[in-house]
């Protein structure tokens, strides 16, 4: 153990005593130039020391290693808080990275279904066009002229239009994947987008179409529900003028009978043996009786037509509300049926975009 001497004045101030501390500074003196010049270990010399400076080199040494350990204990601490600043930054960096691959699908999925939704728009505009190409046909008057004029593409074939749908959608895909195939991706991607702006163009020209469409049809249930509303309003008015005319045909009827019988007691000129006197009769005119029956055979006459404009107006009624059925079951059938045959052109767009896809993708990674 080597012994500095700078340090032993401040440790030894402690003592009161100033000729223990010459005495001290003497000894110490001595056994530094002993521990110098011998060569033997200095625990040999530490055994011939004092028991003051016995402690004193204790409490050094155990100085020395507190100091020692706070130095250690400072450079855990040093490296605890490098790996924590370690740990964030990796830490960070992983959200960092599992938030752009979240963002990525996310765009992707949104790019898919953007596509499906204008392919299947586009869809549903071809169906409108079609429908309203059939209801256009159906209403023209001269339909015979017009289908004897009109060319192969206009005729009104479900079976047929799907059949050159799928014709072209078929040609459509194999001319993108051949132009894929053959030209730069740059120049695909202009295609792609090119491509995307016609559908997009198509997806707001259809939702107009589609909007006029429900607002036309809207409008054509409501003038037919008006219309027939209003026939049964004129039918329970007719109801009301037969039932009316009835009553007025009944009180003529009495009224006549009466008449009748005034006219029969006139006409019997034989003296009445009755001994009970009898009030005198009012005998009507001629001209009213003529009168009263002829307003009879005009109120019967009149109930007679009102019955038959009540069942005029029933049949019509009935007839109206037959063809309205009719076409709304035919339209709810042809409303099926487009929407069958819209799936299954959503499918076949659907499994030639994902082909298509598929075909960039690889033609990218190579």
């Amino acid at each position: 153990m080597v012994v500095h001497l700078d340090a032993l004045p401040d440790l030894a101030g402690a003592q009161p005593n100033p000729s223990r501390e010459v005495v001290a500074r003497e000894e110490a003196t001595s056994a530094a130039d002993a521990a110098l010049s011998s060569s033997l270990p200095s625990r040999s010399h530490s055994m011939h020391l004092d028991p003051y400076w016995t402690a004193l080199v204790a409490q050094q040494e155990l100085n020395t290693h507190e100091r020692e350990v706070a130095a250690l204990h400072a450079r855990l601490e040093n490296a605890d808080q490098q790996v924590r600043i370690m740990g964030q930054q990796v830490m960070a960096a992983a959200e960092a990275r599992a938030a752009e691959l979240v963002e990525g699908y996310k765009a992707d999925e949104r790019k898919r279904r953007a596509q499906f939704q204008a392919t299947l728009d586009a869809l549903r505009e071809e169906n409108r066009e079609l429908t309203a190409k059939l209801e256009a046909a159906a209403r023209a008057p001269v339909m015979g002229i017009l289908r004897a004029t009109t060319s192969p593409q206009w005729a009104p074939s479900g079976d047929a239009a799907v059949e050159a749908r799928e014709r072209v959608a078929g040609a459509t895909s194999d001319l993108l994947v051949a132009s894929a195939t053959a030209v730069s991706p740059a120049e695909v991607t202009r295609q792609l987008q090119s491509i995307e702006a016609y559908w997009r163009d198509r997806l707001r020209t259809a939702e107009r179409h589609w909007e006029d469409e429900m607002s036309r049809q809207t409008r054509q249930r409501r003038e037919a529900l008006d219309q027939v509303e209003e026939l049964v309003r004129t039918v329970e008015q007719l109801q009301e003028e037969v039932r009316y005319t009835r009553r007025q045909a009944a009180c003529l009827r009495e009224e006549n009978t009466r008449l009748c019988c005034a006219a029969k007691a006139v006409s019997a000129d034989g003296v009445s043996t009755l001994v009970l006197p009898v009030p005198p009769v009012t005998t009507p005119s001629p001209e009213e009786v003529l009168r009263l029956r002829q307003a009879l055979k005009e109120h019967q006459h009149k109930e007679a037509a009102l019955l038959v404009q009540v069942e005029s107006y029933s049949e019509e009624a009935t007839r109206v509300r037959l063809r309205y059925e009719a076409a709304l079951e035919r339209a709810e059938q042809e409303l099926a049926a487009e929407r069958r045959r819209s799936t299954e052109m959503v499918k076949l767009y659907g499994s030639q975009l994902e082909s298509l896809h598929h075909q960039l993708r690889h033609r990218a990674v190579t």
